[in-house]
């Protein structure tokens, strides 16, 4: 009998477990024993109360499909994501030094205790995760399951990327890293073209154009196949193959290299260009292309990719990653344009004059004396 491997969440807001998880990979696989020393080590001396929640069939693709709920109910307090863990119902129901239950309408958890509730759908948690917090702030927090009945064609897991692979990899793309592949599906409207991935959401609102040695620039033809390689750094590679240049029926392949330099950031820095029957040309941007998480990037100018002759051009581009529609973007567009300048400059010097104009009024002096026929002769002396 196959021993399930299934994802576990964890998360609490003790603040003797307030620090930021290590980034992890997401074929790592984590043993019973290695699971049960992880639990202790976050209930270690101070026994907390344990609430865990479980689900007959959960998934990893269930977490990516409810990040967001997800990520507002464990609000910064996450204490390990492990993507796949040996049995680890098992583990809890196991634990030592903690009074184990199983409770479908649970109320409050007590230090020492260890509920577990079973749940139908993920939706259920935030409530009854905040219910019972308000009584117990110290509650550490696990989601689980029984099972995965996971069963999509496209899911492709592969410890190493097959040597006789057509991609091409870069200088930063480890061949020996664990890596996951995804298929991804491409919509075309006239001259628009998206891209919606597993992990990376692209549109254009033409295909791209290049430019090689002395020929004009021309369009790419139609995108044939597209697919996304994640590493265990959480780079991505977006392989778009097209249709040839201008109906040519020449193969061309163009990978979009997404980095995750920091945490909560991505940038792309490179295109390869790969013509068919020819050497890969690594292209690259003078634009800053970087764009936080939960955040796209948009450029409504062409953004161009060169290395010595070979120039390509993505008019209009947007991208964002871990999305299914585009967030607020960061545009590639500086604060303070030409046109801003402009306007700045005029309306200082619009300004200008109308207070030199204000001035010059309220110093008008208007006379205040006039001659009386029955008086004196008014005078005037010089000083006034």
């Amino acid at each position: 009998m196959t021993v399930p491997r299934l994802p576990v969440l964890l998360w609490g807001s003790s603040p003797e477990f307030d620090f930021r998880p290590s980034a992890v990979n997401p074929l790592s696989k984590t043993s019973q024993a290695e699971f049960n020393q992880i639990l202790n080590s976050k209930t270690d001396n101070l026994q907390p109360p344990l609430l865990v929640f479980v689900k007959d069939s959960l998934c990893v693709e269930d977490l990516t499909q409810h990040k967001e709920d997800l990520r507002q109910v464990t609000n910064r307090s996450l204490l390990a994501y492990l993507p796949a863990v040996e049995n680890p119902l098992s583990v809890f129901e196991d634990f030592p030094s903690y009074n184990r239950s199983y409770d479908d309408n649970v109320d409050s958890v007590s230090d020492s205790q260890l509920v577990i509730k079973p749940i139908t759908t993920l939706d259920a948690i935030s409530e009854i995760y905040r219910s019972i917090k308000d009584s117990s702030p110290n509650l550490i927090a696990a989601l689980t399951g029984r099972s995965c009945s996971y069963s999509r064609s496209e899911r492709i897991r592969r410890a190493t990327v097959d040597n006789n692979s057509d991609t091409y990899k870069s200088k930063d793309f480890n061949p020996n890293a664990s890596v996951m592949i995804y298929s991804c599906n491409i919509s075309k409207n006239s001259n628009e073209f998206i891209v919606r991935g597993e992990k990376v959401l692209l549109y254009g609102s033409q295909l791209p154009s290049i430019k090689i040695k002395d020929m004009d620039f021309k369009n790419l033809s139609s995108i044939t196949s597209c697919k996304e390689i994640l590493d265990q750094f959480n780079n991505i590679n977006l392989t778009l193959t097209f249709n040839g240049i201008d109906n040519n029926m020449e193969e061309v392949v163009l990978d979009f290299n997404i980095k995750n330099p920091s945490s909560g950031y991505y940038s792309m820095k490179s295109v390869i260009y790969k013509p068919n029957n020819a050497n890969p040309e690594v292209l690259t941007s003078k634009l800053d292309i970087v764009f936080p998480f939960n955040f796209s990037y948009h450029c409504s100018n062409e953004i161009i990719f060169s290395e010595n002759t070979t120039i390509l051009k993505i008019p209009n581009m947007q991208i964002q990653v871990d999305a299914k529609r585009f967030g607020d973007a960061y545009d590639c567009v500086n604060f303070t344009t030409i046109p801003i300048w402009t306007g700045i400059f005029v309306t200082a010097m619009l300004g200008s004059i109308m207070i030199w104009a204000i001035t010059m009024i309220m110093d008008i002096r208007t006379m205040d004396r006039f001659d009386d026929p029955k008086g004196k002769t008014i005078t005037i002396s010089a000083l006034e």
